[in-house]
């Protein structure tokens, strides 16, 4: 599975990402406006994977759920 995180907030605005499967932390990128940042990972059919991610720009700050086994494995 490969999950794309796009930049599209605005030009001159840059995204850092931080994201996490459980308690491994993927390193911390910097994405520029129109540029991406992916990862990918194999999803365990029978396991409860919940990959989650930080997102800052100015002074936003956000966390989502990225991929819920649950609710995106299909």
């Amino acid at each position: 599975m490969v999950v794309k995180i796009f930049n599209e907030i605005g030009k001159g605005i840059p995204l850092t990402v931080k994201c996490k499967l459980g308690d491994k932390d993927l390193e911390k990128k910097l994405v520029y406006y129109k540029e991406y940042y992916k990862f990918s990972f194999n999803p365990r059919p029978k396991g409860t994977a919940l990959y989650f991610c930080n997102f800052a720009w100015q002074n936003e700050f956000h966390l989502f759920d990225v991929w819920v086994n649950d609710r995106d494995l299909v």
